[in-house]
Parts: structure tokens; C-alpha cells; sequence
């Protein structure tokens, strides 16, 4: 009973530790969200000439110029689902077709912006690639794939 107690107290303040880092994490992606978009507003460039650079460099392979452009045009308009989309595809691009969180996210908002949108079975496919890739979420997955067969 003795040794069941003291596990119990080891797990809640491990738990307590985790809550900790977790607060601290969103604290500090808090804080580089707004540096983000500090940074896209002070080039003083539009979302749209921050999705054409985008696109340009895109067509060029240079994926991290790529990236940067699609994340200051998002950071500048968050609701641009082409945006959105796009940076899940030079996101995979520049990882080699490694899957990455950053890359689901990014389809999970275009495809939560715009249900409807052109890109929508390319959004679920690619979105349910990542789900059994990335986080072995096969239910997932699946309904991804059912989402994007079903347009």
C-alpha cells in the first residue's frame, strides 16, 4: 500500500511537471506567433505579394524561402486557405515527404476555412497521409481518404 502511495505521488507530480512544460510550450509558441507576424507586417507586404513570393519560390524548389512567404501570408491573413494549403505542400516538400505536424495543421486549416474548396480531395488525401504517418491514426486516416473519394 505503502509503495502504491508513493507511485501515486510520483505520478501527480509528474503530471504537475508536464501541465508545467506544456503551459510554458504554448507560452513560448505564443510568443513566436507574435514575433511572426511582427516580422510579415514590418516587410510591409501584403498577404497577397507574401502568397506570389510564395509561388514564386515554390516553382523555384526553394522550399525554406517557400515557407517563410506562405507563413508570413497566413500570419498576415489567416482565413487565406490557399495559403494554408500551399504551405502543406512545400512543408512536405522541404522535409523530404517526412511527415510533421506543422504540415497537418496547415491542411487542417484550409480545410476548415474553405470545406469547399478546389483543393479539397488533394487536402484530405494529403491529410490522411500525414494522420497514419505522423501520429499512427489510422481511424483518422480513413476518414480523410473517405472525405476525399466522396467529392
Amino acid at each position: 500500500a505503502k509503495a502504491a502511495a508513493e507511485a501515486g505521488e510520483k505520478l501527480r507530480a509528474a503530471e504537475a511537471r508536464a501541465a508545467e512544460a506544456e503551459g510554458k510550450l504554448r507560452a513560448a509558441e505564443a510568443k513566436a506567433e507574435e514575433e511572426k507576424q511582427r516580422r510579415a507586417a514590418a516587410a510591409g507586404k501584403s498577404p497577397a505579394a507574401w502568397y506570389s513570393e510564395g509561388i514564386a519560390r515554390k516553382n523555384e524548389k526553394k522550399w525554406p524561402e517557400a515557407i517563410a512567404a506562405f507563413q508570413n501570408c497566413v500570419a498576415l491573413n489567416p482565413s487565406h486557405s490557399d495559403a494554408w494549403f500551399k504551405l502543406g505542400v512545400v512543408l512536405n516538400e522541404h522535409n523530404g515527404a517526412k511527415s510533421s505536424e506543422a504540415q497537418i495543421e496547415a491542411y487542417q486549416r484550409c480545410l476548415a476555412l474553405d470545406p469547399s474548396c478546389g483543393r479539397r480531395a488533394a487536402a484530405n488525401g494529403n491529410l490522411g497521409n500525414l494522420l497514419r504517418d505522423a501520429r499512427k491514426d489510422y481511424d483518422g486516416a480513413i476518414e480523410m481518404y473517405r472525405k476525399a473519394t466522396a467529392l
